[in-house]
């Protein structure tokens, strides 16, 4: 079975767009012993267990992926826009994209140590792979692609353990996934006013 490329997101449903192809991958990958992953968006807070629970009853495959940041890549924001010109008297103008990087930290649901590890050892195989495919799963205009980054820490450890710590839950393994996507926004049709040339009489000046 193999994952759709989405279609061009709105930037209004943007964070959704990469929920769903995040979601939509890891759920047609296996944990040991064949069952199929369940993925999660909730905040892993007090009330938790019970919340998803009501779902996915005790299922050991499930994946929780915490959106816990998003920033914006600064040091990748450009000024200005382009015009490409469509006739003499318009023209279409795009505004440069600006990139946000969302943090994921992903951790697995089940009770037992062992459930844990066999569902984390799962997602350290397929998540360079959802790295590798991401730019053709979400497409965007102008070019731009979404990349990314297994792995890559946006949080030190102390302020992990804050966080952690300020959802009064006990902490979790987890791996962490950094997902930068541009906000695209809509290209505007420009319609270019033309000066008209006036003939002055300069007949009637001394």
């Amino acid at each position: 079975m193999s994952t759709e490329a989405s279609t061009t997101p709105p930037a209004t449903g943007l964070i959704g767009s990469v929920d769903r192809v995040l979601k939509e991958f890891l759920e047609q990958r296996t944990a040991p012993g064949g069952t199929h992953l369940k993925v999660s968006f909730e905040v892993p807070a007090e009330g938790y267990e019970e919340l998803v629970g009501e779902v996915y009853g005790n299922d050991p495959t499930l994946v929780n992926a915490f959106l816990y940041d998003i920033q914006e890549d600064r040091p990748r924001r450009t000024g200005g826009a382009s015009f490409d010109k469509d006739s003499e008297d318009s023209g279409t103008l795009r505004q440069a994209p600006r990139w946000y990087t969302l943090s994921y930290l992903l951790t697995a649901r089940a009770k037992k140590a062992e459930d844990q590890h066999g569902v984390l050892s799962t997602l350290l195989v397929v998540l360079p792979a959802f790295a590798d495919r991401l730019p053709e799963l979400l497409r965007f205009p102008q070019g731009c692609s979404a990349t990314a980054v297994f792995g890559r820490s946006q949080a030190d450890g102390r302020s992990l353990a804050e966080m952690w710590n300020a959802l009064r839950t006990p902490p979790r393994p987890g791996l962490e996934l950094a997902i930068t996507v541009p906000v695209v926004p809509d290209a505007e049709k420009v319609f270019v006013v033309r000066e008209r040339e006036l003939d002055v009489d300069a007949g009637g000046l001394p």
